[in-house]
């Protein structure tokens, strides 16, 4: 995969922190960096307030940013259950992700669960805990992702059938609504562990990257889908919300710039 990506300087953007080495059986967070500042800025902080402290969490940032104000939020982050990457150039969420997952994690260092998140979806403390828990307890299912607040932004599509009410591990009734001939949207989602590293070959995202031509957007979340939908239960979380703060040129009110 390396060689598909010239100039990477992939040793600088994946210096070995040592932590990052211990995490079998945590909880992992994935956020990707671009675009979009204010934002960015918001979710970040409220996501870091939510984890701290919280048992075995950590957040990964990996820096695929091209805007001078969002580099210079990036390099003031510190948090100690926070790391961060940072990538000469914009790779995408994909392969940013895929380079980690092959740097980081195995079956002896292997995050019980994976949450993927695009920096521009906001979401309660409540609906990730909710998030997590349902993907530790319901190992039926493969992408689980969160409700969407019906805005402008809403990614969710074919949501047509009531929610399928599943029994976890734990015997707690969980609801989750699969869309018909969908997949679920990638803006936050969460995945064991083992999935990844036994039904998608260690990548967060399975795309064929020698089709990829170096074009760093793709339907990455459709990929995944795709490969875990004939094993598994993959659809969205009721009693989980999420909010999806911009799409294409489209930001929503709160944060246009005045």
């Amino acid at each position: 995969m390396l060689g598909m990506i010239p100039q990477l300087q992939y040793t600088e953007a994946m210096q070995i922190q040592p932590q990052l080495k211990q995490i079998h059986g945590d909880t992992l967070i994935i956020l990707t960096f671009y675009h979009l500042p204010r934002i960015v800025k918001h979710v970040t902080e409220g996501l870091l307030k939510m984890i701290t402290g919280r048992d075995r969490t950590w957040v990964v940032i990996l820096n695929n940013a091209v805007d001078p104000e969002l580099q210079e939020y990036y390099d003031s982050i510190s948090h100690p259950q926070c790391f961060k990457f940072d990538f000469p150039f914009n790779v995408g969420k994909a392969l940013a992700s895929n380079l980690f997952f092959q740097e980081y994690i195995h079956s002896k260092n292997l995050p019980q669960t994976i949450v993927s998140m695009d920096p521009d979806i906001r979401f309660s403390a409540e609906s990730l805990n909710h998030l997590i828990d349902a993907s530790i307890q319901l190992p039926h299912c493969g992408v689980l992702g969160m409700r969407y607040e019906d805005n402008a932004c809403n990614p969710e599509r074919n949501i047509f059938f009531s929610p399928k009410a599943l029994k976890g591990l734990n015997n707690k009734i969980y609801k989750v609504s699969k869309p018909f001939m969908s997949n679920v949207g990638g803006g936050v989602f969460a995945i064991q562990g083992e999935k990844v590293l036994r039904d998608c070959n260690n990548q967060l995202f399975p795309v064929n990257i020698s089709m990829r031509k170096f074009r760093p957007y793709l339907a990455d979340d459709a990929a995944l889908g795709d490969a875990l939908k004939w094993k598994y239960i993959n659809g969205y979380l009721e009693g989980s919300k999420a909010s999806h703060l911009a799409s294409g040129d489209y930001i929503v009110p709160e944060f246009r710039e005045p």
